[in-house]
């Protein structure tokens, strides 16, 4: 339950052949191909659960039109085939062959202090690459943590479009600073949500402060050798 409210359908009937998922969506985060959608399961009694990301069933990301109606906040449910855990994401499932996506309530912000997670560090410190401030690990350290997402809480960032461009190729990343538990991270942003407001409104090298937010971090699929720590889902307070 939120509160006294159930917003769970007593009466729902899974399609044989796949588990129905109910969650509040925390990440919806662009990649190439779609999005990368996660969120804290809903267990049927209304009690908060684990990390659940669901994955396409030929392409780990989904397609945007699949994902296109619903946001961070929304309790979304859909049918999944099986759960299919990575080196790095053990919060995989895959999406049945009809997921029969559908929004079934809102997850009130007041009650967002109820989702946090409470690491001492986002998954340990001191690899960084060039533009960003311990913002990787190496791939063969990834399994050690057991998880590649949390929902922390924090007192303001500052956003800035980084100029990344090599060999003569231009490429800007959209990229936030912040402090979380004394350390400090410097992390790309995919949240469309959260990059697409800043990206016209910057020039390169510019940055902007923002106030308090909700932050989902996920770890990334490797990528030459390194899993890479990204701001996937963004909340104002």
């Amino acid at each position: 339950m939120i509160g006294s409210k159930r917003i769970w359908g007593e009466n729902y009937r899974e399609p044989e052949g796949s588990m129905l998922k109910r969650f509040v969506c925390l990440a919806k985060s662009a990649r190439e191909g779609g999005f990368c959608i996660a969120g804290k399961e809903i267990l049927a009694n209304g009690v908060i659960g684990n990390w659940f990301r669901p994955i396409g069933r030929s392409e780990e990301a989904l397609p945007t039109a699949d994902c296109k109606l619903f946001k961070i906040g929304d309790v979304v449910a859909c049918e999944v085939s099986n759960y299919v855990p990575s080196h790095t994401q053990p919060e995989n499932y895959k999406v049945a062959q009809h997921p029969s996506w559908r929004i079934i309530n809102t997850f009130p912000v007041q009650h967002f202090e109820t989702l946090l997670d409470f690491p001492p560090t986002l998954w340990g410190t001191g690899c960084s690459s060039y533009h960003g401030r311990n913002d990787r690990i190496f791939y063969e350290n990834a399994s050690q943590f057991g998880n590649s997402l949390y929902f922390i809480k924090i007192d303001g960032a500052t956003i800035t479009k980084n100029d990344e461009s090599f060999d003569g190729s231009t490429r800007f990343k959209m990229r936030l600073t912040f402090i979380y538990n004394n350390v400090d991270y410097c992390l790309i942003i995919t949240d469309p949500k959260l990059s697409t407001p800043y990206w016209n409104r910057l020039q390169a090298g510019e940055s902007t402060q923002i106030g308090p937010n909700y932050l989902t971090i996920s770890l990334a699929m490797p990528y030459n050798n390194y899993c890479y720590k990204l701001v996937a889902g963004y909340v104002s307070i």
